[in-house]
């Protein structure tokens, strides 16, 4: 993500056109480094708007925000503190000096004395340093969400009574009209951009490379061409020509205010209106997801847990398996002993007996000094028996284990695909129903309205992907008709894709994208020419007595295809 200072200059201007004459009527801190103006905007055709200002490390940020949320009930000290001197004020100017990320915020307040006053509230986008501080009209400062005394910074401190400054400047030359540069490839253009210019980010400064060579990562550019492109940039900039531009892979990748292009389609790219709605989104997507990924976490863990016991389990059982080779051995070294008995005394330890299955040639045995010759034969027979016992057993189980260990991988596939907090509670009651998890009765009678997910084909055809093992098992027993076309990725756990027929017969671009939607929805997704199997429904089968989303088929044909979620986001069927 890049909120430099282009970035916010353009977010700077739409807050000059939509704000000034906002009346601020409450103000909340929902997290300890987020504070949310509540404005009034008369004239306006949304009058009632939030104004989002983040000084979080992680996620620094100011914008126009439709997110809701929920405040504790005892405001923090720095929101009474808000509340006392800007409720009730209105917003007059918002400012940025230069191109450096740092909005200012100018409010007209009245004193006790019905004075009118000006007060500033200056927003640091600074990374680790972000910072929220209210100064008053002669620049003194009242108070800063996070203060700064000498023992944190010795070059600039902020606490109240002390006089603002600005961060400190990196001396980095400020773009305009007349900008005149030469590179000489001593660095890659990208780094050397960000270093000459003020307000330059990384990700601007490789678009730029990336527009001019071809190349985000270059050593040579004609220096014109540069000059040139960064002039029609800083016009672009003044006029307010912006795209605010937001790409999503699995998560939110970044977003700017002009095209980002050099993903070079890995990331699918979204546009919107104004710099407030492309932050917005990119930053709800990205709590939604972390939300996800917390709301998943018991799961993930209860599955890693049960993977490991089972991974582990095997192993020693096809290494139990291995010794249990040896059976044949034990039953020899027992005829062997038996057949020259007279020849052995008790306290031997080594004995060299003729092997009568190798024409007698002598071959040596180990003996327990401790038993007799009759007792150190029925030691290797009772290992014969015990091993030939333990090879039926093992024979049994291990592919016992081997099918829970795929049902469990595909349930984290699951998981790993969950699109909200209804997918993450269906799989949680797919692994209570299999004993998993243990909760009460209530819970584990509990139906979950959840559905797969349903795609929209480019001729016409409808195909439907279940989320997880239970959706599987719906879509492909009881959703589906015997005439449908099922999809799954050829031994490797994901969901169960069916491409609806309704007596047509689907065209072979039906057909790839239903096993691209399967492979996309896999474990390999990431892979490059995953073989899927597709077959009529009329051919799947599910065994008696097993677990959820596990199915046997037959008269089936694979497709070799690429995972595409470019592709897979145009086709699903949003809610």
């Amino acid at each position: 993500m890049a909120f430099d200072g282009i970035m916010t200059y353009a977010l700077c201007r739409e807050f000059n056109n939509i704000l000034p004459g906002g009346k601020i009527e409450k103000v909340t801190q929902p997290e300890k480094d987020d504070i949310v103006l509540h404005l009034h905007i008369p004239g306006s055709k949304e009058r009632n708007k939030r104004l989002l200002l983040s000084a979080n490390p992680s996620a620094p940020r100011a914008c126009l925000t439709a997110a809701q949320f929920e405040n504790p009930a005892v405001p923090p000290n720095f929101c009474m503190l808000l509340r006392k001197h800007l409720c009730g004020s209105r917003i007059v100017d918002i400012s940025q000096p230069g191109f450096e990320r740092v909005l200012i915020f100018t409010f007209e307040c009245y004193t006790e004395m019905r004075e009118m006053v000006r007060k500033h509230l200056i927003l640091e986008i600074m990374g680790k340093w972000s910072n929220l501080v209210l100064t008053d009209d002669e620049n003194k400062i009242i108070d800063a969400l996070r203060p700064v005394d000498f023992s944190v910074s010795e070059k600039r401190q902020l606490f109240p009574g002390l006089k603002y400054k600005f961060p400190p400047s990196q001396n980095k030359a400020d773009l305009s009209e007349d900008v005149h540069i030469s590179f000489a490839g001593d660095d890659s253009l990208d780094k050397f951009l960000t270093l000459s210019f003020t307000g330059f980010s990384p990700l601007l400064s490789r678009e730029i490379s990336y527009g001019l060579t071809g190349n985000v990562d270059c050593r040579f550019c004609d220096n014109d061409k540069l000059n040139i492109r960064l002039q029609e940039l800083y016009r672009d900039i003044t006029s307010g020509k912006f795209v605010f531009c937001v790409l999503f892979a699995e998560k939110p990748v970044e977003f700017y205010c002009f095209d980002i292009n050099q993903y070079s389609g890995l990331a699918e790219k979204k546009y919107y209106a104004t710099a407030s709605e492309a932050i917005d989104a990119f930053y709800n997507e990205r709590r939604q997801k972390e939300h996800l990924k917390h709301s998943a976490a018991d799961v993930t863990k209860i599955l890693n847990t049960h993977i490991s016991r089972l991974s582990r389990k095997i192993n020693a059982q096809l290494s139990e398996l291995s010794e249990c080779e040896k059976a044949e051995q034990y039953k020899k070294l027992g005829d062997i002993i038996t057949g020259s008995i007279y020849m052995i005394k008790k306290g031997d330890g080594k004995v060299l007996l003729p092997d009568y299955y190798a024409n007698g040639e002598l071959t040596q045995i180990e003996l327990d000094k401790r038993l007799t010759p009759a007792e150190n034969a029925q030691k290797y027979y009772k290992l014969y028996k015990k091993s030939v016992t333990a090879k039926k057993v093992l024979s049994e189980q291990i592919p016992v284990a081997q099918a829970e260990l795929e049902y469990l991988e595909s349930v984290l596939v699951s998981v790993d695909s969950a699109e909200n907090s209804a997918d993450i509670s269906q799989i949680r009651q797919e692994l209570v129903l299999g004993g998993y998890i243990k909760t009460t009765y209530k819970y584990y009678k509990e139906k979950c309205d959840n559905e797969p997910s349903k795609y929209l084909l480019s001729d016409g055809f409808t195909a439907f992907s279940g989320k997880n093992n239970l959706q599987n098992d719906i879509l492909t027993l009881k959703m589906a008709q015997k005439q449908d076309i099922w999809f799954h990725v050829k031994n490797y756990p994901g969901s169960h894709v069916v491409l609806v027929c309704n007596g047509r017969i689907p065209s072979d671009r039906a057909l790839t994208e239903a096993a691209i939607i399967a492979a996309s929805n896999s474990k390999i997704k990431d892979s490059k020419n995953v073989e899927v199997d597709y077959t009529q429904i009329k051919n799947v089968k599910k065994p008696s007595g097993s677990r959820p989303g596990k199915v046997i088929y037959e008269n089936y044909k694979t497709a070799i295809v690429s995972p595409d979620k470019g592709l897979i986001n145009e086709l699903i069927v949003k809610k």
